[in-house]
Formats: structure tokens, C-alpha cells, sequence
């Protein structure tokens, strides 16, 4: 009898479970993101294509990428790039990645020393939602 291709679907529960056994809360948006950016669709495409089978290929870019997740590198860093604020940052091991809590620690700095020691990238955010503010520089 011969063996069958994975699927994108099957690839995916497999992935979410994988993370989940990990303790990782996210598993199932991490494994079709995960996925997705394996395979350069979107979450659209991998919904409606989830009967596809995968090629060797395909299915080794999604074991790499699901294997950096179960080390518990954050799915930004695994893609290089997280939206923040609608701007896409480019993320590398030398920023920390931002997290939803960030807007809020932004909106609590008041002193333009605090703003100094940021990332220059939060800067340019902070700098670009509130266009009405001077910043020394």
C-alpha cells in the first residue's frame, strides 16, 4: 500500500497539536500562520485548499518552521517581521519583539529621556501616532 502525501489540513492539526502538547497557548493560530507563510498564502487559501497535499518540500519548510515554534522562538522572529501599530518592523535578534502590552507602556512614558533609551523603531511609532507632539531630538 502506498503512503500518502500530508495535506495542508492534516499538516495543521498535526502542527497545532504538536504545539499544544508544548504549552504553547497559541497552537492552533501558530500552526496556520505558521503554515501559511511556509507555503506564501493566506489564511483564506489555506482554509480552501486544505485537501492539497503537500510536496516534500512544503512539508519540510513547515517541520523547520514548527520545530523553531517548539523551541518557543516567537512566531515574529521565525518570520523576521511583526506589524505593530500598521507598520511592518522588521524583526531581528538584536530588538525585542512588541507585544500587545506595548502600546499601553507607550502611552505611559512621559519623559523624553524614557523615550531615548527605546528602540528607534518604537520611537519613529511613537513619533508617527502622535504627529502633534514636539519631541526634542
Amino acid at each position: 500500500m502506498l503512503a500518502t502525501a500530508p495535506t495542508i489540513a492534516t499538516t495543521r492539526h498535526a502542527l497545532a497539536e504538536q504545539l499544544r502538547q508544548a504549552g504553547i497557548d497559541s497552537a492552533d493560530a501558530d500552526a496556520r500562520l505558521l503554515i501559511s507563510h511556509a507555503l506564501s498564502i493566506d489564511r483564506a487559501e489555506l482554509m480552501a485548499n486544505g485537501a492539497r497535499a503537500l510536496n516534500p518540500d512544503e512539508a519540510k519548510a513547515i517541520a523547520a518552521l514548527g520545530e523553531r515554534r517548539l523551541k518557543r522562538e516567537p512566531v515574529a522572529r521565525i518570520f523576521g517581521r511583526k506589524e505593530f501599530w500598521s507598520l511592518s518592523l522588521h524583526i531581528s535578534p538584536a530588538v525585542l519583539v512588541p507585544r500587545k502590552v506595548s502600546p499601553a507602556l507607550l502611552a505611559m512614558l512621559a519623559l523624553p529621556a524614557e523615550l531615548a533609551s527605546l528602540n528607534c523603531r518604537l520611537l519613529l511609532l511613537v513619533m508617527l501616532a502622535l504627529p502633534a507632539v514636539a519631541f526634542p531630538i
